[in-house]
């Protein structure tokens, strides 16, 4: 999914001259469309909390204030991060200048945001006050004891700021869709829009990480293979990945598809069941995605059949995309891809050994793989 990124680098610039285009820039436009959506969901979520007024006392100023400085912390660990992953072929620059723009506005409303809600909740002392504590106090062996939370923002660090482009991306090549109607032109489109939806998801996954919405981070893993096989998946360190993704740069040809219309045809069928499959995983954590973390069991939609239904899928979908290029490459080039493609899924296959490894500490998640015994 990392390189979707260069897929969205590749949108024909002759649609910027149409459309919204005329008005707004481009990219003031899907950063509105994402702020407001973001807007919109945590307006969605806050509605939905049964909430009585616990206290209105002015020890809510002061557990913000401890609160604040771990978000400065965060937030400029992930720009620290975003900008030097950038540096190295990442592409997360916009987050960084963003970010580093409207930081000043994100923590005044995050700190308002915290003095508001903190007055409904019983006990609003979490990880993030007592972590401020820390820093404000110069705390250095507490700090560094505390793994769990310095894990959570390392992976905020490497997570946000990929959601966040990938996001915008999506937007951006939406509202300056081709108007041209072909089939490989409208699953294109079609995979876009699914990717956009789904990094969304996870984007907010990152994003409203909080126990009052219930979808608190209760553990992250600690195993450094696990850390590895995961990071391997995304920008920078996706190199392997490379070799797979380097499939979609290599057009069908026309003649095979017109002498081949029923196998293409099933092919793009399964291909589109494969990424509705890997879209509803997606859709059924909710908040509670991210990686490397146990946030709590997910065990209904495709998570009722499948043990790793996003990883399969995923794959599923790559091995199919294949298939047409192996008709037609020459075999030093068909050998490469081929190889190229089985670690990738090797890569996969190992990522989710690693989090099996790491979530069977938990009971729930201990007896959900027995079914599958």
């Amino acid at each position: 999914m990392a390189a979707i990124l260069d897929v969205f680098e590749t949108v024909n610039r002759q649609h910027l001259e149409k459309g919204l285009a005329k008005i707004f820039d481009i990219n003031t436009v899907s950063r509105f469309i994402l702020a407001g959506t973001i807007f919109l969901i945590l307006c969605y979520f806050l509605t939905k909390l049964k909430m009585s007024k616990i206290s209105s006392n002015r020890s809510n100023y002061v557990v913000a204030k401890y609160k604040a400085y771990s978000y400065v912390l965060i937030i400029g660990v992930t720009i620290l991060w975003s900008s030097i992953a950038s540096q190295l072929g990442a592409g997360f620059s916009d987050y960084t200048i963003d970010i580093l723009i409207f930081s000043p506005a994100i923590i005044l409303s995050l700190c308002v945001y915290t003095v508001w809600i903190d007055r409904y909740i019983v006990e609003p002392k979490d990880e993030y006050y007592y972590f401020g504590i820390y820093l404000s106090q110069g705390n250095l062996k507490k700090i560094f004891e505390n793994k769990l939370f310095i894990l959570s923002i390392l992976l905020k660090a490497q997570f946000l700021p990929f959601m966040y482009v990938i996001t915008l991306g999506g937007i951006e090549r939406i509202l300056y869709i081709d108007n041209y109607f072909s089939l490989k032109n409208i699953s294109m489109n079609l995979f876009i829009l699914g990717i956009m939806f789904d990094v969304l998801i996870a984007f907010c996954g990152y994003f409203f990480t909080s126990k009052v919405f219930g979808h608190k981070i209760i553990d992250v893993d600690k195993n450094l293979l696990g850390w590895i096989f995961c990071l391997m998946c995304y920008p920078p360190f996706y190199i392997l990945l490379q070799e797979a993704y380097s499939i979609f740069e290599h057009p069908v040809p026309r003649n095979w598809i017109d002498h081949s219309e029923l196998f293409n045809g099933v092919i793009m069928l399964i291909q589109g069941i494969s990424w509705f499959i890997y879209w509803w995983a997606t859709l059924e954590f909710g908040l509670k995605f991210s990686n490397l973390t146990w946030r709590g069991l997910v065990d209904t939609g495709p998570y009722k059949y499948f043990r790793h239904p996003a990883y399969l899928f995923k794959n599923l979908y790559w091995w199919l995309s294949l298939i047409p290029i192996l008709f037609i490459a020459v075999p030093e080039q068909r050998f490469k891809l081929f190889f190229g493609l089985f670690l990738v899924s090797f890569v996969y296959y190992c990522r989710a050994k690693c989090e099996e490894k790491h979530l069977k500490q938990f009971p729930e998640y201990k007896k959900y793989l027995e079914k599958f015994q």
